[in-house]
């Protein structure tokens, strides 16, 4: 059981129409998360990581955004194709989500015993002194202090770590199956940072939950991930484990974000990537990072690579690595 894919993603395509034109958000993009795992997809700001966070929970505003096709089977049943009134039985019970701004995703006229406990009320039907029992357990659990009084207090009344405790206090409540987490520490200074990640990894590896955590910061991923999907314009373009993403990375655009990486006290500059990330309203024709790529040779303007296995268990995006 324990090497079960929980969730499987298949040709994941997803666009968005604006006033320019369709915006080709995400393409044909796969993974798959098993209990436990926690699976990270990184990649610069527009990339589609958090398209696909939201696609998998048809979160997505729709219009302007449509699933154009793709599969995301959770256990074996498509959420994709689900009725919105079977989704909800998932929704915040079985699968949940962290975003990634606690101020904004918390309700600012509703006490914070409130909202947790709305999760217990709607998906375990508990009684009110059980609802509040369980949201006491689980706000301290996640390290908010004297939790039976503070259960009365307001989103505005917490830090923002506080706040992004309170966050994961909901996902877990329920002990889903899957959490995913859209950059959920971007706003926390260093330490905060550390303290709410150290927590996420703590109580889903005791209850065996599977993550997908959703992040441009590669130390987050070096911190958390057991494996990790890299993103471009729309495309995962390179998979591995941790340990051989950042030993020997392949594709040339990991290679980029690896050395954008601070040293320490080391007095190099960092080498950035030059250029730009394609417009995704014009359809690409060729590798999506041939324009950006030092590497690369006329083949990669004209045909578009697919993924293939390099070594075992890691897939890369690039015609270098062809057989």
């Amino acid at each position: 059981m324990e090497n079960l894919e929980i969730l499987k993603v298949e040709d994941l395509t997803v666009h968005f129409h604006s006033h320019e034109g369709v915006v080709r958000a995400v393409n044909g993009v796969g993974f798959s998360v098993r209990p436990g795992e926690i699976l990270g997809i990184v990649g610069e700001s527009g990339c589609g990581k958090s398209t696909v966070a939201l696609s998998i929970l048809r979160l997505l505003a729709m219009p302007p955004g449509r699933i154009v096709r793709g599969r995301a089977s959770f256990q074996g049943k498509d959420l994709l194709s689900m009725t919105e009134d079977d989704l909800e039985e998932y929704r915040g019970n079985r699968i949940s989500m962290i975003f990634q701004d606690p101020l904004t995703s918390l309700n600012p006229v509703l006490t914070v015993g409130l909202q947790v406990g709305e999760v217990f009320e709607y998906h375990k039907k508990l009684e009110q002194w059980a609802i509040r029992q369980r949201t006491v357990e689980m706000l301290k659990q996640v390290g908010i202090p004297s939790p039976k009084e503070r259960i009365r207090e307001y989103p505005h009344q917490f830090s923002g770590g506080m706040r992004q405790r309170i966050m994961v206090a909901m996902a877990m409540a329920c002990e889903p199956d899957l959490l995913i987490a859209d950059e959920p520490t971007t706003a926390l200074d260093v330490t905060i940072q550390a303290q709410v990640l150290t927590l996420m990894r703590r109580l889903c590896r005791r209850l065996g939950t599977a993550v997908i955590l959703i992040t441009h910061d590669m130390g987050v991923v070096a911190r958390m991930c057991d494996h990790v999907s890299v993103m471009y314009a729309g495309h995962i373009v390179e998979y591995a484990e941790i340990e051989a993403i950042f030993k020997t990375p392949y594709h040339p655009y990991t290679q980029g974000l690896l050395r954008c990486i601070p040293r320490g006290k080391s007095q190099e500059k960092l080498i950035f990537i030059e250029g730009q990330p394609p417009r995704l309203t014009v359809e690409m024709k060729g590798c999506a990072f041939a324009e950006r790529c030092s590497l690369r040779d006329p083949r990669c303007t004209e045909e578009s690579p697919t993924m293939r296995e390099v070594s075992q268990g890691h897939l890369v995006r690039c015609f270098r690595y062809e057989l």
